[in-house]
C-alpha cells in the first residue's frame, strides 16, 4: 500500500495534503490491524499514535534522503542492520530487517554516484515502511523501541532539520526546498564522496547507540539515546544548518 501511494505520486504528483492524509490513514490501519502498536508506550492512545507517527515520519524521512545518489540506499542498509541487531538483542527475529539490508545493498550497487537506478517515491516509501514495521516489531520494551528508533538515524535527523528549518524561517511545512543536510554540505563545498562518507558514519554511530541501548535497563537506555540525539540536534544548531539561508 505505501509503495502504491508512492507510485501514484511518482506518476501524477499527488498534492502534499492528500499524500500525507493517505499515509496517516495507512499508518492507523496498519498499526491497529497488524498488531504494531508501540506497546512500550503507556496507554492505547500513545501506543497507536506513537506507532502511526513513527510510520509516517519514516516514510517521508527516507523519501527526503533520496535526493542524493547513494544516500537513501546506504542509510537503508545501515538501518536494516541496526534494527536487525536490536531485534536479536531482545530475542526477536531480525530476519526481515536483515533481508531488507541485503536487498537494499544490491540496489545500492546501482545507486551510488553516478546512479543508474533510483528509489523514487514508491521505493522510498517501501523501504521506510519495512524499516518502521521491523522497528515496531522489535520495540516491545522501552529500551528496544528507543534503540530501534535511533537506528533510523539520519533519516529522522534530516526530517527534524526540515521541520526546525521551516519553523525558524516561518516557511510552510509542506514547501519543498534544497536545504536538507546533504544539500547544505554540498553547498558548503564538500565533495560528494565526503558527504556520503560523513553521512554513513554519523548514521552508523546513531544506529550503534540504538543497538547498545536496546540491551540496557530503561533509565540508562533513555539516557544514552537521549544524550546522543541531543548532541546531534545541538550540532544542527551549532553548525548553522537550522538557520542557513536557502
Amino acid at each position: 500500500a505505501p509503495a502504491l501511494v508512492g507510485l501514484l505520486d511518482d506518476a501524477v504528483g499527488l498534492p502534499p495534503a492528500l499524500r500525507l492524509g493517505s499515509q496517516v490513514a495507512l499508518a492507523i490501519l496498519l498499526v491497529t490491524a497488524g498488531n504494531l502498536e508501540a506497546t512500550a508506550l503507556p496507554g492505547r492512545v500513545l501506543a497507536v499514535g506513537g506507532a502511526a507517527l513513527l510510520y509516517v515520519a519514516a516514510l517521508n524521512a527516507v523519501n527526503m534522503a533520496d535526493g542524493m545518489d547513494g544516500l537513501a540506499g546506504g542509510l537503508g542498509v545501515l538501518s536494516g542492520i541496526g534494527v536487525g541487531l536490536v531485534a536479536i538483542a531482545v530475542d526477536r527475529s531480525g530476519a526481515v530487517p536483515l533481508i531488507l539490508a541485503a536487498a537494499t545493498l544490491g540496489f545500492l550497487v546501482h545507486n551510488l554516484p553516478p546512479a543508474r537506478l533510483f528509489l523514487g517515491d514508491n521505493g522510498a516509501y517501501l523501504v521506510g515502511a519495512a524499516l518502521v514495521v521491523a522497528a515496531l516489531r522489535a520495540g516491545r520494551t522501552v529500551p528496544a523501541l528507543a534503540g530501534a528508533t535511533s537506528c533510523l538515524g539520519l533519516f529522522l535527523l534530516d526530517l527534524l532539520l526540515a521541520v526546525l528549518r521551516r519553523v525558524a524561517g516561518r516557511a510552510p511545512l509542506f514547501s519543498g526546498d534544497r536545504g536538507h543536510l546533504y544539500d547544505q554540505l554540498l553547498a558548503r563545498g564538500r565533495p560528494v564522496g565526503t558527504v556520503l562518507t560523513g553521512a554513513f558514519a554519523a548514521h552508523a554511530a546513531l544506529a550503534a547507540v540504538g543497538v547498545v541501548a536496546a540491551d540496557l535497563d530503561t533509565g540508562p537506555a533513555l539516557a544514552l539515546v537521549g544524550g546522543a540525539w541531543a548532541v546531534a540536534v545541538a550540532g544542527l544548531f551549532g553548525f548553522g544548518f537550522v538557520t542557513a539561508r536557502i
